[in-house]
């Protein structure tokens, strides 16, 4: 795997002059080090973010260690061969279609929302008609966590003054994965994550929200648990955070709040998919 790459690598990896990389390193339009003969070199994850915010092709992904990055259909098409390989355990493959598209450009958000949330909506209906649906949906899992950790493996790391969300699933919520697809949201809108993953009792998410000083608490729902589980998990998690002196907004979703129907109680915040989440980090985001 790449960690670097001199401007004349980048360069070539992205169809432009050498000196104009140079020039732009120089400037502070990209983040560079400096080897200790003074020579250039852009992290990886630095150069395809100035590609993807750019619109710069990705001509050499081999030059950044992303062989994967391939051209892959587009739209309905892409998001049924994701389900296809997931539904069949291709990891390679679903892996391939989701980094060729982040490279080309498209958000972490929509990857979740227009592709992976849908084919996993689909997998995880298969367990009402054959018990092998159980397996097929925890094997889904496990690749999209690889998926999702890849790509956060290629986002720029955050600042150490960049604001910190906190966020997980409640106590009697065993998934893992909405709650990792929130984090991994928030960390491509370039905030610090804390995932407290599944099981985490609102005391403990507050505990954490107020020790770390938190700009924004998340709280992933997947379980029902009731027809007033969403408003009882959100109300609950409120009252957490306010006895633990904690005045970060709470930002509710998942596949509980799309099924029951139910929104949660102000001052609580919905977001009914990752853009909608995305789009609250940005505009809580202190600008520079």
């Amino acid at each position: 795997m790449r960690n670097a790459l001199s401007p004349k690598e980048l360069a070539r990896a992205i169809g432009v002059s050498e000196s104009s990389l140079k020039r732009w390193v120089d400037e502070g339009v990209i983040a560079a080090t400096r080897t200790s003969g003074g020579h250039r070199r852009i992290p990886r994850n630095v150069a395809l973010a100035f590609a993807r915010e750019r619109g710069y092709p990705l001509l050499r992904p081999d030059l950044l260690g992303l062989d994967e990055a391939l051209a892959v259909p587009g739209g309905e098409a892409a998001a049924g061969s994701l389900h296809a390989a997931l539904l069949e355990g291709r990891a390679a493959e679903a892996r391939r279609l989701v980094v060729a598209r982040f490279v080309a450009g498209e958000s972490v958000a929509a990857l979740i929302d227009d592709h992976m949330a849908p084919a996993m909506r689909a997998i995880g209906e298969l367990w009402q008609h054959d018990e092998a649906g159980i397996f097929i949906e925890h094997r889904a899992v496990d690749i999209c966590t690889r998926i999702l950790d890849r790509l956060r493996d290629l986002l720029p790391e955050p600042p150490a003054e960049a604001p910190l969300a906190v966020g997980g699933a409640p106590e009697d919520d065993p998934y893992t994965l909405p709650s990792l697809m929130a984090a991994t949201v928030l960390a491509a809108e370039g905030w610090r994550t804390m995932n407290l993953g599944a099981h985490t009792p609102a005391q403990v998410l507050a505990r954490a929200a107020a020790d770390q000083q938190a700009r924004l608490v998340w709280l992933a729902l997947s379980v029902m648990a009731g027809p007033r589980g969403v408003v009882r998990e959100t109300e609950e998690a409120l009252g957490a955070l306010d006895a633990a002196g904690s005045r970060a907004p709470l930002v509710v979703g998942g596949p509980a709040c799309r099924e029951s129907g139910r929104r949660p109680p102000e001052p609580g915040r919905f977001a009914d998919a990752m853009a909608e989440l995305a789009g609250l980090a940005r505009g809580l985001k202190p600008h520079a």
